[in-house]
């Protein structure tokens, strides 16, 4: 059986019709809420996202790592993965060098995504 996972933004938007202003995610540092998307920001910023992988070159089937720590780039990264038809290959945060370079050379991954707190990270973790 095929699962057609091919447009995750519209199918977000048809199930939340007229809902665009409703709180689509949310996370929060300890109990004080750090960043929300409404369901419409959220499929702005995918589409945004998918957009920018397209011109980078990623393609269906294409495995991307992706490196982010608790936020709002996570999921938005994700879905637009998910919109291109590309894999995403998850790596910890938290992990060494040597534990992304595993993975890295395991998984065949073409390119990779970091949040911008892992960017600006120094590179010896």
């Amino acid at each position: 059986m095929k699962t057609n996972i091919e447009d995750v933004p519209a199918l977000l938007l048809r199930l939340h019709a007229g809902e665009r202003a409703a709180p689509a995610i949310s996370f929060h540092r300890g109990r004080k809420l750090a960043g929300s998307l409404a369901y419409g920001e959220l499929v702005e910023r995918v589409e945004r996202a998918a957009a920018t992988l397209c011109r980078m070159g990623v393609r269906a089937g294409d495995r991307v790592a992706l490196a982010a720590g608790n936020g709002l780039e996570l999921p938005v990264w994700l879905l637009a993965l998910w919109r291109v038809g590309a894999v995403a290959v998850p790596l910890n945060p938290a992990g060494s060098n040597g534990d992304w370079k595993h993975v890295l050379e395991h998984a065949g991954a073409r390119g990779l995504l970091a949040s911008a707190e892992l960017a600006d990270a120094p590179v010896a973790r």
